[in-house]
């Protein structure tokens, strides 16, 4: 896991944005902490899978509720993160593509290699 995270950017949480203050008020401090923090959540459906901020009040999500939640994260900071969705037939061959190419490669499906 770390390995796959420190491929991410990352930032404190600053400015007014709706998720970075519900993390903020979770006592997390940055982009890499949100991550560890979603990991560490129970794997379960929220009560409305439009609003992924349900995940840190209701304490569980979905890989794919997670993950848009981070990407919302991601986009107040300013951090170029994208969230792509796929197949697991999918993540597998972007998961031996990023080995094949030096590239960390995170669960989802995402990979960054040479920065890119």
């Amino acid at each position: 896991m770390m390995r796959s995270l420190d491929a991410l950017p990352n930032a404190p949480l600053s400015g007014g944005g709706t998720v970075t203050a519900l993390f903020s008020e979770a006592g997390i401090e940055d982009f890499h902490g949100a991550a560890r923090h979603l990991l560490g959540l129970p794997y379960g459906r929220t009560s409305d899978r439009s609003k992924p901020a349900l995940v840190l009040t209701e304490g569980r999500g979905t890989c794919s509720s997670k993950h848009a939640l981070l990407a919302e994260l991601a986009h107040e900071l300013g951090l170029d993160v994208r969230l792509t969705l796929g197949t697991r037939q999918a993540a597998k061959q972007a998961k031996a593509i990023c080995a094949e190419n030096g590239g960390a490669y995170l669960p989802g499906g995402i990979c960054e290699i040479d920065g890119q």
